[in-house]
């Protein structure tokens, strides 16, 4: 996450709490945006949607496990 836009780091950090807390299905792109602190709009400017957040994620952090 070096390189981003610190709202887009703010999107993935919130993403990422609330998917760890309440499971990708338990999380809304509201959620998300109220705690990161964007406009959901912002969210589906930068990601498309709440699935490519979580893909984007888990992507980033798979080269850490394998």
């Amino acid at each position: 996450m070096k390189h981003l836009p610190l709202q887009q780091k703010k999107i993935l950090l919130a993403a990422t709490d609330l998917f760890a807390a309440n499971h990708f299905n338990g999380v809304s792109i509201k959620e998300i945006a109220k705690k990161s602190g964007v406009n959901s709009a912002l969210i589906s400017y930068y990601f498309g949607g709440k699935k490519k957040i979580f893909i984007r994620k888990f992507s980033t952090n798979s080269q850490i496990y394998f």
